[in-house]
């Protein structure tokens, strides 16, 4: 396997130790993808950011929860990450936006 077939792998992999492997109810397009591509994803289960992140208030938990969806459609968008993470950064200067 090349490299980045290996790196990308890799990525994946992870991702879904944390967020678990997608599903037709969590994102369909991707599964729909995946077996076009003929690609299995890894099987987990969703592990609890709280349980990875264990400094980070309930708050952040959720917004970074909220930013990690598998449907893209499902994420926030940059306005809503910033107008949310004003009121969750502490202090708010934390917040950084390029």
């Amino acid at each position: 396997m090349h490299s980045t077939t290996n790196a990308q792998a890799d990525e994946i992999h992870k991702i879904c130790s944390i967020m678990g492997t997608p599903t037709q109810q969590t994102w369909p397009e991707g599964v729909k993808l995946a077996a076009a591509m003929n690609f299995r994803f890894p099987t987990f289960t969703t592990t609890p950011l709280s349980k990875v992140i264990t400094n980070a208030s309930p708050e952040a938990i959720d917004l970074i929860t909220s930013m990690c969806h598998w449907d893209p459609n499902k994420r926030p968008t940059a306005v809503q990450v910033s107008a949310v993470c004003v009121s969750v950064c502490v202090p708010a200067s934390a917040c950084v936006f390029v």
